[in-house]
């Protein structure tokens, strides 16, 4: 192994373990520190800014592609006005995000701390994407140590910020406040390593933007075009297994959003862990892609199906006998319908499966053909977490989620291993 890569490989697995380290945190020390309402209430503002953070709008991915593509024929303008358009496009669409924001709170009419708090929450954690922009370029020119050690960095800010919370007594207000101004400084820190190690400043970039105004509106609709589906998957697969904390602050009280808070991250916990070890798999599998037989690949996801329906059973039959207590141990939330450990653990073989089908997702063709159908089935997930979290509580949280990833593993795996997607996508490569 290179240099160059066993740093990479050694910044990423720092930053997973710090980013794990503060995800803990979050609950031990908060839910300790917060009453369950308050409690309940950052758990929901935590989960806008994960949603959002998570998203880079498509056109960021397609810039880091194609200024990986210049970097190999050293094309350094054709990088600079890629860098320059992406930049412009956020800005556009932070004052997209802020001219929402503003009319939302004048047509609601009202005025609470609440609504400060929330958004607070988005106008910073949209902010953030402006340095996002920089450290996709980075990875772009391959800078993954850099960027994992920015990773790691933000981690280790929150447990910091988490831990003076817990021990200087904060009250949620200044717990929101700090954290969400705090995690501005991603922006200038990572722009600034990107500025200096490709040798630009912002006179460059300011210059690029006003010269050579015509090549980046061309370039812009090409990101945008490009970007789209890659928008549809990202922010569809978000929402479809990351965003049950999220759609709760819309229908349930704080107290119950701290019960959703905790048993999904119990929950995610272990996707993340078992995911983290479907890497090395998924990186052979898309250079393999084309000469691998669709038998062979049926088998293997239908052996990797059962060890995961194994996975989630044992975990539904371990927290229905203990994680009511392990929920207090953690976080301090009283679980008082166990039942909902049973769908977790269902719930936990079905995201680890859907993570599994994630591989095709990484071609065009196929998603092209499933981007509509996720989105199509993101809003059914939205009418059912309504539906069943009026009569069902939190646990109906969990019922909508179950039904939709199920419907999508099933579409997912009829569309691309029983209707031509794969051999389309065995002969294209």
């Amino acid at each position: 192994m290179s240099k160059s890569l066993l740093q990479g490989a050694s910044a990423n697995l720092l930053a997973r373990v710090s980013g794990l380290t503060a995800s803990f945190l979050n609950i031990f020390l908060l839910g300790r520190l917060l009453n369950i309402t308050d409690f309940g209430l950052w758990a929901w503002l935590f989960a806008i800014y994960s949603l959002i953070t998570s998203q880079d709008f498509g056109y960021i991915s397609s810039m880091r592609v194609r200024i990986g593509r210049n970097i190999q024929t050293e094309k350094s303008e054709q990088q600079r006005v890629l860098y320059t358009t992406a930049l412009l496009m956020t800005f556009f669409v932070l004052i997209v995000v802020a001219l929402g924001v503003l009319g939302y709170s004048l047509v609601l009419g009202t005025s609470t701390e609440e609504e400060h708090l929330r958004n607070l929450a988005i106008l910073c954690s949209s902010a953030t994407i402006l340095g996002t922009v920089s450290a996709q370029a980075l990875l772009a020119h391959l800078h993954t140590a850099i960027v994992g050690l920015v990773e790691t960095l933000r981690s280790v800010i929150q447990i910091v910020i988490y831990t003076l919370a817990y021990f200087f007594h904060w009250s949620l207000t200044t717990l929101v406040f700090c954290f969400f101004i705090t995690c501005l400084l991603y922006i200038p820190l990572v722009t600034r390593l990107y500025l200096s190690i490709t040798r630009l400043d912002f006179s460059i970039i300011c210059f690029t933007a006003k010269n050579h105004w015509t090549q980046i509106k061309s370039t812009g609709l090409t990101l945008c075009k490009e970007g789209s589906i890659l928008w549809i998957i990202q922010i569809g697969m978000t929402m479809l297994i990351g965003s049950d904390v999220y759609l709760s602050g819309f229908f349930l009280e704080p107290q119950d959003i701290a019960k959703v808070n905790i048993i999904s991250r119990f929950q995610l916990l272990g996707v993340g862990l078992l995911a983290a070890a479907l890497t090395p798999v998924i990186a052979s599998f898309v250079v393999q892609v084309g000469s691998v037989d669709k038998k062979l690949v049926i088998r293997k996801i239908n052996a990797a199906y059962l060890i995961f329906l194994g996975i989630g059973l044992l975990y539904a039959a371990v927290f229905f006998s203990w994680g009511e207590s392990l929920s207090m141990l953690w976080g301090h939330i009283e679980i008082d319908r166990p039942i909902v450990f049973a769908l977790s653990g269902l719930l936990l073989f079905l995201t680890l499966s859907t993570t599994l089908m994630q591989i095709f997702l990484q071609f065009s063709v196929v998603s092209a053909r499933l981007g509509p159908w996720l989105m199509a089935i993101i809003i059914l997930k939205i009418f059912l977490t309504g539906w069943f979290s009026a009569s069902y509580g939190y646990i109906g949280i969990f019922m909508a989620s179950v039904i939709a990833v199920s419907i999508f593993l099933i579409l997912a795996y009829f569309l691309i291993l029983k209707q031509g997607i794969y051999e389309r996508l065995h002969t294209t490569l």
